[in-house]
C-alpha cells in the first residue's frame, strides 16, 4: 500500500503565485488583450465564478419568463443551478459516448427549447455546435467552455461558435489558479444587456480577495501527497461535501477577483507550454491505455481523459490503495437533473455514462514516473480483473 497519494485534481499555487496574486490587489486596470486577440473579441467580461457568467449570460437573451433552456442529459451541477437561477426551465439532451449532442434526440426536442448551451466536456470540442446552427440559426446558443480553454475545433478555438461563451479559470483548472471566469460575446445583439447586467454586479471586497488567497494556500497544501492521503481525504472531503469549503457550489455573484485575475493573466505567457506537457501526458496515456475504452479519440486540450469501466468502484479503490485518486466527474448527473425536472429514460446514453465513467488525470505537473504509474496501474487492475 502506497504511503503517499496522487491527487485527481491539480490545486498548484507557488510562493511566486501568492506574491502575483497579492500585486494584483493593487491595480487599477488589467491587460487582456492577448484574450481579445485570441478570441477575436472587443471585451472580455470577468467574474467572481463561471456560474455568475452563465446566470448574466442566459438573462441576457431577452427570453420569455418561464422559458425552457435546452442543455446536455449529462453534465455540471452549476449549469443547472443557473438556468434554474435565471428563472428558466430545463430540458435534457442525450449525449453520445464522445460527448457530442445526440444530434436525433435534439432535433426531436429542438422545438420546446428557446435557448440552448452546449458543453466541451472535459475538455473535447462538441462539434455538433457546427451542424445546430446551420439546421437552427435562430436559436441563442452559449458555449460551456469551462473545461475547455485553448481548445480548438476546426482551427478556432471552442468559445467562438455561440452567441456568447463563458469560461472558468478556477481552482483545478486548466491552467490553476483561484476562482474566476469570464465571458465572450460574439453576438453584438446581447453586448448592451450583459453590460446593464454586468454593471449591477457588487465588487469583491478587499477582505474577500484575502481570503480566497488563503484558501489557495490551504488548498494547495491539503493536496500535499502524503498530507492529502491521511489527512484531506479522511478530514476536509467529508467536511466540504457537507460545508462546499471550496465553494463549488455557491452561488454569491460578485465581479471578479482581482488577485486571481491578475494571476490568470500572468500564466497566459506560459499558457503555450504548459498546453503542450498537459496534451503529451494526455496523448501518451490515451495511447498506452486499451483503446476501447477510451472514450474520445482525437485533437483537444487534454482537461482530463475519461474512459468507461463496467467495475468502476473496484478500480477506483484498487488505485487508491496503490497511490492514485481517480476521478468519476459528473457521475451524479442524472441524480441532480432529477431535482430539476429529469424524466427516467429520456436520455438512455448519459445515464449509461454516469454509471461508468471514470476520469484519469493527465494535468502538466505529472512527470514521466507519476504518468508511467497511472498507465501501469491501470493494465495491472486490467490483469487482475
Amino acid at each position: 500500500m502506497a504511503f503517499s497519494i496522487i491527487p485527481r485534481l491539480n490545486y498548484h499555487y507557488t510562493l511566486k503565485d501568492i506574491i502575483i496574486s497579492l500585486s494584483g490587489l493593487f491595480k487599477k486596470d488589467f491587460n487582456y488583450d492577448e484574450l481579445k486577440l485570441m478570441y477575436n473579441v472587443d471585451e472580455v467580461l470577468f467574474f467572481n465564478h463561471a456560474r455568475t457568467a452563465m446566470r448574466i449570460a442566459l438573462n441576457s437573451l431577452g427570453l420569455k419568463k418561464d422559458a425552457t433552456v435546452g442543455l446536455m442529459g449529462f453534465n455540471c451541477l452549476t449549469v443547472m443551478n443557473s438556468i434554474k437561477s435565471a428563472g428558466f426551465n430545463l430540458l435534457f439532451i442525450d449525449v453520445t459516448d464522445d460527448f457530442q449532442i445526440e444530434m436525433s434526440d435534439f432535433i426531436s426536442k429542438a422545438g420546446k427549447m428557446d435557448a440552448l448551451i452546449i458543453n466541451h466536456m472535459f475538455g473535447i470540442p462538441n462539434k455538433t455546435i457546427i451542424d445546430i446552427r446551420k439546421l437552427f440559426p435562430a436559436l441563442p446558443i452559449i458555449e460551456d467552455c469551462a473545461h475547455s480553454f485553448m481548445t480548438k475545433l476546426n482551427g478556432k478555438p471552442t468559445g467562438t461558435y455561440g452567441d456568447m461563451a463563458v469560461f472558468s479559470y478556477g481552482k483545478g483548472k486548466f491552467p490553476s489558479v483561484g476562482d474566476g471566469g469570464f465571458m465572450i460575446i460574439n453576438n453584438n445583439n446581447y453586448v448592451k444587456t450583459v453590460n446593464t447586467q454586468y454593471g449591477k454586479l457588487q465588487p469583491v471586497t478587499l477582505w474577500s480577495e484575502l481570503k480566497n488567497i488563503a484558501s489557495s494556500i490551504i488548498l494547495c497544501f491539503i493536496h500535499i501527497p502524503f498530507i492529502y492521503k491521511y489527512v484531506t481525504l479522511r478530514l476536509f472531503k467529508g467536511i466540504d461535501n457537507k460545508k462546499d469549503f471550496v465553494g463549488k457550489y455557491s452561488t454569491k455573484e460578485k465581479s471578479y477577483y482581482k488577485s486571481n485575475l491578475n494571476l490568470f493573466l500572468s500564466k497566459l505567457k506560459e499558457k503555450d507550454s504548459l498546453l503542450r506537457r498537459q496534451i503529451m501526458n494526455g496523448e501518451n496515456l490515451q495511447k498506452e491505455i486499451n483503446a476501447k475504452f477510451v472514450a474520445f479519440k482525437g485533437e483537444y486540450n487534454y482537461f482530463m481523459l475519461p474512459i468507461y469501466l463496467d467495475n468502476r468502484e473496484e478500480f477506483i479503490n484498487y488505485s487508491a490503495d496503490r497511490g492514485i485518486e481517480i476521478g468519476k466527474h459528473f457521475s451524479k448527473s442524472i441524480q441532480w437533473a432529477k431535482e430539476f425536472g429529469y424524466v427516467g429514460g429520456s436520455c438512455p446514453n448519459a445515464e449509461k455514462i454516469a454509471e461508468k465513467i471514470v476520469t484519469l488525470p493527465v494535468h502538466f505537473s505529472y512527470n514521466t514516473s507519476k504518468l508511467k504509474k497511472v498507465i501501469y496501474n491501470y493494465f495491472k487492475f486490467e490483469k487482475n480483473g
